[in-house]
């Protein structure tokens, strides 16, 4: 046992593990679910009247560790335990969560897999180390004969003639070293970044993903034909009835049922992904074509511009993409955009019934639709948090209040010396 203190006392409640030990090569897990993590008050075991009195227990309480937690682990016949200690005011609700408490006795598995390798290091090192100096004896017996025998120690040892370098030139004078060093480095860079670039570009090994088997595939055909069906048709009733100004632009709705119906969990495909993104694409889009510029470029404008602004807020959708390049061209008004925006909800409804049927699939995994008002500072990109900003505004009225009763004062200061 670890003995008295905090590691005799969290030893002691400790529960018993299984070993981890190589079995044919493969390795046996100890049981992480009959062991759990409790934490201890420190300062309490340290005034507790029926544990024995120990210096250094009463010194971690009084350094502002008020917690502690002992992990056992048994591996390769090796025992021990691992503390954990946390302060005072820590969140007990972030130290007792299950990727937490996961997370430590795993780490505490590891850390007795590199105790209980410690001997075994030691007896490979004392192998080697027996080996070196057999080797050394051997051959300083050798030598010691061959003196004895009348061999003298130079000629024991190879001979080495002096190497000429025939081929070495002399650098050239440089006027200004610290130019020449800039444009070495310089080129350096680019020649580092061209070997990066083309190392890039003959790709990974890593294996494509596998593909759908014949039900799957089968059941994506289904879905999307009968949501392309529905939206088709109801495209052909609008038009049949209320003219061209009311067509369904149908080339990102191809793109979107791709996406539904096979990358069903990508975030692409996601719900706000595509109302958000579609809605910041086409008001990006329906925004340049109000430009005087040619239409070519306003669409490459304009798509670009929707890429990275979808990118930026995290609703990157490719169909809303397209419908950037549709909408920049100029041939398309509002009632396309609410036409394109109910059809997008329309799919997302029928989809989702449709992909839930098949109990390999789940669409949507989240929604998500709204910001909360708690993280648009982290949204934004700032950093700082609601408690500073607080502290820093309280910080600046105070200031302000200090300056105004200084002033004050000097103000009476100064109307009494007149006086």
């Amino acid at each position: 046992a670890p003995g008295v203190g905090l590691a005799g006392i969290l030893w002691n409640e400790s529960v018993t593990v299984e070993d981890t030990t190589v079995v044919g090569g493969i390795l046996k897990e100890a049981t992480t679910h009959k062991r759990k993590v409790v934490w201890r008050d420190i300062r309490a075991m340290a005034d507790n009247p029926h544990l024995p009195f120990d210096e250094r227990l009463k010194a971690t309480a009084k350094a502002g560790l008020g917690w502690a937690a002992g992990v056992p682990f048994h591996v390769n016949h090796h025992k021990g335990i691992v503390i954990y200690v946390a302060r005072r005011n820590v969140d007990h609700a972030l130290l007792k969560e299950g990727a937490n408490e996961q997370f430590m006795l795993c780490a505490a598995d590891l850390i007795g897999a590199a105790w209980s390798l410690r001997e075994p290091r030691r007896l490979v090192m004392d192998s080697r180390k027996a080996k070196r100096d057999a080797a050394f004896r051997r051959v300083r017996i050798k030598i010691t004969a061959l003196i004895r025998m009348g061999f003298k120690l130079d000629q024991l040892l190879p001979s080495v003639q002096p190497v000429e370098d025939k081929g070495s030139r002399k650098t050239l004078p440089c006027k200004n070293p610290k130019i020449f060093h800039q444009v070495k480095n310089r080129c350096n860079k680019v020649t580092n970044t061209v070997t990066t670039v083309a190392k890039k570009c003959r790709g990974s090994k890593n294996k494509p993903p596998p593909p759908f088997n014949s039900e799957q595939a089968l059941f994506t055909f289904i879905g999307s034909f009968i949501v392309l069906t529905l939206l088709a048709g109801i495209g052909h009733v609008l038009v049949t009835n209320y003219g061209p100004d009311y067509i369904l632009l149908m080339p990102p709705f191809g793109a979107f049922i791709c996406l539904q119906f096979a990358l069903t969990q990508a975030p692409a495909a996601q719900p706000r992904n595509c109302l958000v993104g579609q809605l910041l694409s086409v008001s990006i889009g329906l925004s340049i074509s109000l430009l005087s510029f040619p239409t070519w470029f306003n669409q490459a404008l304009g798509t670009s511009l929707a890429i990275a602004v979808m990118a930026r807020c995290g609703v990157t959708h490719p169909p809303a993409g397209a419908a950037a390049f549709l909408f920049a061209s100029g041939a398309f008004g509002i009632t396309h955009v609410v036409l394109l925006l109910a059809g997008n909800i329309l799919a997302i409804l029928v989809g989702s019934v449709i992909n839930n049927i098949s109990d390999k699939r789940q669409y949507p995994t989240y929604y998500a639709m709204g910001l909360n008002p708690k993280n648009m500072i982290d949204y934004l990109g700032v950093k700082e948090d609601w408690s500073t900003i607080r502290r820093f505004l309280r910080l600046k009225v105070d200031s302000e209040i200090q300056y105004e009763d200084e002033r004050r004062l000097g103000i009476q200061a100064s109307c009494s010396r007149l006086c």
